[in-house]
């Protein structure tokens, strides 16, 4: 019986177990925590389903260690430390190994077998094959990856709106779109809300109002700004879910960022307004050169309309101007290399020819296979006349119409070569015309350039059609002569020049009698290059000038020493500049009623490294000429009144005035007020202790920008001194403008005085014009008493001059300040 006892309950539980659809298996001893967890601990008990899902017999695994069975033995540890510790475990996650090595996985349930006394025995646990589940569970994320990666390329993210519990679900790719990292942010309406653009905000939330009201889903695009300011351009749809009572429960959509696309779009649009607005022609042909679309500007070009341009070939264009191997290799370029560029004539529709320029690319499909064909055409008609006319211009004086300097040395190049070949002579005639700056002086631009034309017309009678007449440059003309047999002939039509100048001209309504002046020089004999024959012409047109005038001159080997001389004379004053050899000297002013100096005139002198010095009436006309007196002039200002500064800061005397000179380049080419407002500033002097000396024939050529630049001179403390008065041209109508505070007499009055009456009585009238117009007056040049004691009895204010001192260096001056010197009375 005790036997039957036994034996009843394991057949219950034998029968139990293999009536149950899921594996188990019962394992024996029970062990206490995971160091039991070995081979001592065999499974004693297994069902059919156990064995079916290991692929194996019950007598293959039983009394089989139960850590063999688990593929993570780790997870199976785990496992164990919970039982030890809950006595049960359910939906726990392993793997079985099958027979043949392959995994199975379970979803595991375990509990602890006891002993009648409470003791732990061992365990039995039972499994679920999840195969089937693991699959659809990684089929369903494979779905849900796919769903995340289609949403991420089409740019598109899907929501959900729980209008009851106001919680809203994004996808991740809605979270991307808005700016947001994946779940890095709380979904609300709010957020995004702030989102929308302003503009567009209010647009929105009426769209999403009126789907609720009307339940009708919507379709919007608008704008959002991200969080780091950037702006895009979204498509939204969304429609409600209502209740059975109609009541709006939820709401989801999906949106979409259409940047790309409306840029796209854009400029989609673009390109058509493009098309249609472009001032060129376009034409776009199919592979096999059949038109497919024209724009308005290619009827306006062509004549042709759209409708008789479409379906037609490009060969309706074509001109006979170019003839088929020009066309065979256009089509060949635009075979290999995929594009054709170049200038080309074609026909309008009225059948004239005309020029454009055309560019043909070749449009490829993805396989690299020609589709379409675009030209762009520019009609070149008035680019061309206008070349033309530019080309005109080019090698044309606008005044005059003759050729200028550019095409006159063209062709005086082509000539030296023509007569280098058939060994003949050739002249060329450099014309000025006499006094030109005192005609614009006198009688204005106007009739400056009427004169200018008048001359040219003349030139052009005394030439034959094969030479050439040009405005070289300014007031001179240039004349080539070609092919004559002496200078006999070149003398010929020089002295045919100056007899027809002889006649009246009438320009303007105005009789004027104009000489000119003209130099002469021969090829080969006095150069073979043609800047040599022009620099030589020009040398023996100043010489004809020198010599009085209204004649020629033929060119002479020493004239071109006398230019070598002065290109000699401008490189030494270079290098005089930089070594320091320009120095400024200083010639005292002497008050004539106290007999002390009151000033000083500065002046520039050039004292070479050996002591000997270049005379300034050599070196200062070629430092005009060149330019070097603006730099000159710079040195002279600012020594100047770095020099007077130091001398009223060591009280040497009472402060006297320095007077620097402006030359005439200075004044036609600088910008005056800034030029003396700078060395004042910088040297920290006075304005009230310099004056400015100016001649009086630089100011009137023109009177009214040098009475402006006075002006502002004057109104800053700076005074003006009129320089060799009486040997200009000046007007009395402007002197009494000009806001001056010295009259000058030249030295050319005073040295005589007072033996020469004429002088005398000049220099007595500027005195008196001086005083009336209330002007202080200084003479110059004063050698001997009687000149002192003449130019004091008649009211001259100062003098300067040999009689009390010749030009000092500063040193030198500084002692007679320093020692207070006078004149002797």
């Amino acid at each position: 019986m005790v036997i039957k006892k036994n034996i009843e309950p394991i057949r219950y539980i034998d029968n139990l177990m293999a009536l149950m659809p899921n594996a188990l298996f019962i394992a024996e001893p029970f062990f206490c925590g995971e160091h039991d967890a070995d081979a001592k601990v065999k499974i004693v008990k297994v069902n059919k389903a156990f064995c079916e899902l290991l692929g194996c017999t019950d007598n293959e695994i039983l009394e089989k260690p139960v850590g063999e069975i688990f593929e993570e033995k780790e997870l199976f540890k785990i496992l164990v430390t919970r039982l030890v510790n809950e006595e049960h475990v359910k939906s726990f996650e392993l793997a079985y190994l099958r027979k043949d090595g392959s995994q199975v996985p379970v979803l595991l349930s375990a509990s602890v077998v006891k002993h009648s006394s409470g003791r732990a025995k061992g365990i039995i646990c039972l499994a679920q094959d999840i195969t089937k589940l693991k699959k659809a569970d990684d089929d369903l994320k494979k779905i849900s990856l796919s769903l995340e990666n289609a949403q991420r390329i089409g740019r598109m993210g899907n929501w959900d709106w729980d209008l009851v519990t106001n919680e809203i679900l994004w996808s991740d790719e809605i979270y991307r779109i808005f700016g947001y990292e994946p779940k890095s942010v709380k979904p609300s309406f709010e957020l995004f809300s702030n989102a929308v653009h302003p503009a567009d905000r209010d647009y929105v939330n009426e769209s999403i109002r009126k789907a609720a009201e009307e339940r009708e889903p919507y379709s919007i695009d608008h704008r959002i700004i991200l969080p780091d300011g950037l702006e895009k351009i979204v498509h939204e749809d969304g429609e409600v879910t209502y209740d059975s009572n109609g009541k709006a429960v939820k709401m989801t959509g999906a949106v979409q960022d259409i940047t790309e696309r409306k840029n796209a779009e854009d400029q989609l649009a673009l390109a058509s307004k493009v098309f249609e607005s472009a001032a060129e022609g376009v034409m776009v042909s199919d592979s096999y050169g059949t038109i497919l679309s024209v724009n308005p500007a290619f009827t306006k070009i062509t004549g042709f309309t759209a409708e008789e341009a479409l379906g037609k070939n490009p060969n309706i264009l074509r001109s006979d101007r170019h003839d088929q191997a020009f066309y065979d290799n256009m089509w060949k370029k635009l075979i290999t290399e995929g594009a054709w560029q170049g200038e080309i004539w074609n026909r309008r529709k009225s059948g004239k020819a005309y020029p454009e320029w055309l560019n043909i690319t070749a449009i490829k499909n993805q396989q690299g296979k020609t589709e379409r064909y675009v030209a762009v055409f520019h009609d070149l008609t008035d680019i061309i006349e206008s070349r033309e006319k530019v080309e005109y211009q080019a090698n044309h004086d606008a005044l005059t119409g003759l050729p200028n300097r550019v095409l006159f040395m063209d062709r005086l190049k082509v000539g030296i070569r023509l007569a280098q070949r058939i060994e003949k002579k050739l002249a060329v005639l450099s014309i000025g015309i006499d006094r030109f700056s005192s005609i614009n002086e006198s009688f204005g631009h106007i009739m400056g350039d009427g004169v200018l034309q008048a001359v040219g017309d003349k030139l052009k009678e005394y030439v034959h059609e094969s030479d050439t007449v040009s405005r070289y440059s300014g007031d001179e003309f240039t004349i080539l002569l070609e092919d004559i047999d002496s200078i006999d002939d070149a003398v010929k039509h020089a002295n045919e020049i100056l007899e027809g100048m002889e006649k009246p001209f009438t320009v303007n309504g105005k009789e004027l009698f104009i000489t000119v002046s003209v130099g002469v020089t021969i090829y080969p004999d006095d150069g073979n290059k043609e800047d040599a024959l022009i620099s030589n012409a020009v040398t023996a047109m100043a010489r004809a000038k020198e010599e009085g005038r209204n004649k020629y001159s033929l060119f002479i080997q020493a004239m071109n020493e006398r230019a070598m001389v002065k290109l000699a004379m401008e490189s030494n004053l270079r290098r005089a500049l930089e070594k320091g050899e320009i120095k400024v000297y200083y010639q005292p002013k002497v008050d004539l009623t106290s007999g002390k100096i009151v000033g000083a005139e500065a002046l520039v002198r050039w004292i070479r490294e050996d002591g000997s010095s270049i005379s300034p009436g050599l070196f200062v006309p070629v430092a005009e000429e060149t330019g070097l007196i603006f730099e000159i002039g710079e040195l002279v200002m600012r020594t100047a009144c770095k020099d007077n500064k130091e001398w009223i800061d060591a009280g040497f005397h009472q402060p006297i005035i320095v007077s620097v000179n402006l030359s005439a380049r200075q004044f036609q080419g600088q910008d005056i007020v800034k030029f003396v407002e700078s060395a004042l500033s910088d040297t920290g002097l006075p304005y009230e202790y310099i004056e400015l000396e100016i001649t009086e024939s630089v100011i009137v050529v023109d009177v009214e920008k040098a009475i402006d630049m006075m002006l502002k001179l004057s109104s800053m403390g700076i005074k003006l001194s009129i320089d060799d008065f009486g040997t200009g041209y000046s007007s009395l109508s402007y002197l009494k403008r000009f806001p001056i505070n010295t009259l000058k007499v030249d030295q050319v009055f005073v040295r005589d005085l007072p033996g020469d009456a004429d002088n005398a009585a000049i220099t007595i009238a500027i005195i008196s014009l001086a005083k009336n117009l209330g002007l202080k007056v200084i003479a110059e040049g004063v050698e001997n008493r009687e000149a002192l004691e003449f130019l004091k009895k008649n009211g001259c204010d100062e003098m300067q001059g040999f009689y009390f001192s010749k030009p000092l260096p500063k040193d030198e001056f500084e002692k007679l300040l320093k020692d207070g010197k006078t004149i002797i009375n």
